[in-house]
């Protein structure tokens, strides 16, 4: 079956690289008019939100400085000259509240424009309340309009407001720009504000961060919390019938491209399919080289173990970074030699210095090689029992195909005594049900959340959510790609019980992380 793909590889003629090349070409350069055009609508978007966030945050200070503040200095207010002043001052210097009132047993009772009510209004129910104990009423009658007028209100204590904001943001100038803020409840939605023409029943509800396509619509999801979010919508045939000489341009850059592309097929044939020629030889011939990087032990700052990386030298003596040849092995269908590879080596090169069963040992693994027990069967052949709890397998975010599977795999490893972690965690296998079912031992930070989590930022904060899901689970907790003593010191606080990166090593070969792991085991005994 190999020899057939390679000879698949070597016979295609001019012709068949030729129509390759521009179909490549044709699609590489759709996908960077795509790209072009989603970040010229992520701006568009972004000054969108940037108005939306700031009205928000002029509501926030209204409610803090009127509503909060009349609560906090009149616990249990009066419709009396004192408080009606006080009420008539905070409508006067809210941006973004008026009618200020004061509600009692679900009633509006006294309002700064209007003072006493008779017969009070009565109040709905909230149809929710904010995170900051908020209530918020989407259509409560204005007093005096017996039913007819109706508008949304905030409440705090014994103080109510009715929100005014409707010139606060102009409507988005762009014909094809439309956004609706939405809030939902027991899964229905509700409308809170935009174009009141744009349904959002009528898109897919996505989570937070989402973009995606539905109905000649390009859409963004952001949300302030798990019920309240916004969506915004490109409309991309108004789109491009707004922006006609961008696509006069965009065409004549594609035609330029593809006429070198033709005039330079015959010259990038070697180069274009050399690279899984030699992955394929590469596991074929043992090319492959491995690296370790040291784990550090928080409590004591010692080497414990290390992780098991594949490095892998071309026949041009050139190293290749995982990133560029781990999908081509997924693509050539040899995962399972690479993580025999990987495996036999590792045992036999530690082995060979004496650290076999002296360090904890990980090796990332495939999840299809977990599912089908390929890893276990592998680990089981060739190490005695006692050693299997010094092996770590760590589980990539690749595409899991079963998760039944995959599950029943982990289950089986940990059985025997095998730690199983999952690899970069919250770059993809960030589902919590999916990590309980799973139910690995521990769990790797990955280095892009690490990198600024020193930092107030949003890393930070996604660091401490991660950290407290892993103990929530009672699950080990390492901290990948740690480069700097901040952040270790940041690590230190929320009690991460391992920690890898560039700050104690970089993955160095076997002798020299022999060096640096006899600073601290003793290998002379067993």
């Amino acid at each position: 079956m190999i020899n057939k793909i390679k000879r698949t590889y070597f016979h295609l003629g001019k012709l068949q690289l030729l129509s390759l090349l521009l179909l490549s070409t044709l699609l590489i350069s759709l996908s960077l008019f795509t790209i072009n055009s989603i970040h010229t609508w992520s701006q568009h978007k972004d000054n969108l939100v940037r108005q939306l966030d700031s009205l928000s945050a002029g509501i926030a200070h209204d409610l803090k400085n009127s509503l909060a503040a009349l609560n906090n200095q009149y616990p249990e207010p009066l419709c009396d000259h004192k408080t009606m002043m006080a009420m008539q001052q905070a409508d006067y210097f809210a941006n973004f509240l008026t009618s200020i009132s004061i509600v009692k047993d679900n009633l509006i009772v006294c309002s700064s424009t209007q003072g006493m009510i008779n017969p009070p209004t009565i109040l709905i129910e909230p149809d929710w309340i904010s995170f900051a104990g908020v209530k918020v009423r989407q259509h409560q009658t204005v007093p005096f309009f017996e039913d007819h007028v109706t508008g949304r209100t905030a409440q705090i204590g014994n103080f109510l407001a009715y929100l005014d904001y409707s010139n606060a943001i102009s409507e988005p100038q762009q014909p094809w720009l439309k956004y609706i803020s939405y809030y939902n409840k027991d899964g229905d939605l509700n409308y809170l504000s935009g174009d009141a023409d744009f349904v959002v029943n009528d898109f897919t509800p996505h989570s937070d961060g989402s973009q995606w396509y539905e109905n000649q619509s390009w859409l963004f999801s952001q949300c302030i919390n798990e019920n309240e979010c916004l969506l915004i919508a490109i409309d991309i045939p108004a789109y491009f019938a707004a922006n006609q000489s961008m696509l006069f341009l965009w065409g004549c850059i594609l035609v330029t491209v593809l006429i070198l592309v033709g005039l330079l097929g015959n010259h990038v044939h070697h180069h274009l399919f050399s690279i899984p020629r030699q992955v394929r030889h590469g596991i074929n011939d043992h090319q492959l080289t491995l690296h370790y990087q040291p784990i550090l032990e928080m409590a004591s700052g010692n080497i414990i173990g290390c992780e098991v990386l594949s490095r892998w030298r071309t026949q041009d003596n050139q190293w290749i970074r995982p990133d560029e040849f781990i999908a081509i092995v997924e693509q050539n269908g040899q995962t399972a030699e690479l993580t025999e590879q990987v495996v036999l080596t590792c045992i036999r090169d530690l082995s060979k210095v004496g650290m076999l069963g002296k360090v904890k040992v990980g090796i990332n693994a495939f999840p299809a090689d977990i599912a089908s027990g390929h890893i276990r069967n592998l680990l089981c052949q060739q190490l005695p029992k006692e050693y299997y709890s010094l092996f770590s397998i760590e589980l990539t975010e690749q595409k899991i195909e079963n998760l039944k599977a995959l599950s029943q795999g982990v289950q089986d490893l940990r059985r025997l005594g095998f730690e199983v972690a999952i690899d970069d965690f919250g770059t993809g296998f960030s589902n919590l049900e999916a990590l309980r079912e799973v139910n690995v031992s521990a769990l790797k930070i990955d280095k892009s959340f690490i990198w600024g989590a020193e930092k107030p930022s949003l890393k930070r904060s996604l660091v401490e959510h991660i950290v407290n899901i892993a103990k929530s689970l009672e699950l080990h907790i390492i901290a990948e790609g740690v480069e700097t003593t901040e952040q270790l010191e940041y690590l230190r606080t929320l009690d991460v019980d391992y920690t890898q990166g560039f700050l104690h090593s970089r993955p160095v070969s076997l002798e020299e992380f022999v060096v640096k792991a006899k600073q601290y085991v003793n290998t002379e005994s067993s």
